[in-house]
């Protein structure tokens, strides 16, 4: 099996980009309900929420930075990518995907579960 790097690249970076926008989403709403008083549990539960969702979201930022530089900087690569890395890449991005729609779930069921 046979792709350019570059097409691969464009799909991983959907991906990454994907996820990101879940992540981006939790943590921008999270920030605003951490700034209303709570509950001293759901207080916890909601920054152990914000905390995973930083490191999520930071992790990744290093894909998309490698898909972005892959794409526009001539890096002397090869116009090909082998099967192995496809694989490995292509499992790292559904991850990545996976990871921040199960927070962006989380948020969503702990958001309506102590609704007033």
């Amino acid at each position: 099996m046979s792709i350019s790097i570059t097409t691969f690249a464009i799909i991983l970076l959907i991906g990454h980009l994907i996820a990101a926008g879940f992540i981006f989403s939790v943590l921008r709403k999270q920030a605003a309900l951490l700034r209303e008083p709570i509950d001293r549990y759901y207080r916890t539960f909601r920054l152990g929420l914000f905390a995973l969702s930083m490191i999520i979201f930071i992790g990744t930022l290093v894909p998309i930075a490698i898909d972005t530089i892959t794409l526009f900087v001539d890096t002397q690569r090869p116009s090909q990518i082998y099967t192995i890395s496809l694989v490995y890449a292509s499992s790292n991005m559904v991850r990545d995907i996976a990871s921040a729609a199960v927070i962006f779930l989380l948020y969503r069921i702990s958001s309506n579960s102590h609704r007033p």
